[in-house]
């Protein structure tokens, strides 16, 4: 299956299913405190608010894609599990992951956008199609996984058409809480800024005013502005009422300048039986 590996893949970890993953990864955080006091005067916000158009405009510059291998790691009560393959991303939503086992053969692998979705698990022989919300159903995996740009998120960009619906304190210190604007979906998101190293250290997805997500970007060089385009070194997901820590770490990453479509394709093995989610009814 020549779309399930990447053109140089790099030493792969043990394989655990999933959605036993990302059930743990996006379910159990509506209970964490929110990170943020006071929103800013006026006069702070006015102040601020060309600073991350700026920043905004920067990453807009970035090359269209990314790819890596990535290891998921997840220490629970219960002990600890793992994930690796390789991940291609394309800000603002596109995205495609490929698990493998230790000998590296394609398990399961995942590729779509907000519009659509692909899943094909090589276990069971089954190839998954549709509209991400009906296939988080069908999979068990929470409907936030479907709802926004996952391309952003994982990337550690800058929100990129969202507007600016305010600014407030860090409880720590650590920076500046952008908050943008609810989508058609009731989710908000907010991001976390510091002036010194123009990147995103932080994002909080909220849904009536409960947290349902929250990433944590982690680079070596945190004041290299001239990686300002690079992924995060590891990304960690907290918060959680069951999971002590989620880390997404990235290597071998390459910025790609040139992409198709056909990079995020799966292919539909013969012999496999696929099913199409195309509609609320189904």
């Amino acid at each position: 299956m020549p779309f399930l590996h990447r053109s140089q893949p790099g030493k792969r970890l043990p394989l655990l299913l999933l959605p036993q993953v990302l059930i743990t990864l996006l379910f159990f955080s509506g209970c964490a405190i929110k990170p943020w006091n006071r929103p800013l005067t006026e006069s702070e916000f006015n102040t601020l608010k060309p600073f991350a158009e700026t920043m905004r405009d920067l990453q807009a510059q970035c090359s269209p894609c990314l790819d890596g291998n990535v290891t998921i790691s997840i220490d629970t009560q219960l002990g600890g599990r793992k994930l690796s393959g390789y991940m291609i991303i394309a800000p603002p939503d596109k995205l495609k992951f490929v698990a493998h086992n230790p000998l590296g053969q394609p398990i399961i692998a995942v590729s779509g956008d907000k519009s659509s979705f692909q899943y094909l698990d090589t276990m069971k022989r089954v190839v998954l199609t549709g509209q991400p919300l009906l296939l988080c159903r069908e999979l068990g995996l929470p409907e936030v996984f479907a709802s926004k740009s996952w391309g952003v998120w994982l990337s550690g960009f800058f929100p990129a058409r969202d507007k600016l619906a305010g600014m407030k304190e860090d409880k720590e210190g650590k920076g500046v809480w952008l908050k943008f604007a609810e989508d058609t979906s009731g989710l908000q998101e907010h991001i976390l800024i510091q002036h010194e190293i123009h990147r995103v250290i932080s994002r909080i997805i909220t849904r009536k005013d409960k947290i349902v997500l929250r990433l944590d970007y982690h680079y070596q060089d945190m004041k290299d502005k001239t990686k300002l385009c690079s992924l995060p070194e590891e990304i960690t997901v907290s918060g959680f009422d069951y999971a002590t820590e989620v880390s997404m770490e990235f290597s071998d990453v390459a910025e790609v300048e040139l992409w198709s479509p056909a990079d995020f394709d799966l292919p539909q093995p013969v012999g496999y039986t696929t099913r199409h989610f195309g509609d609320e009814n189904h």
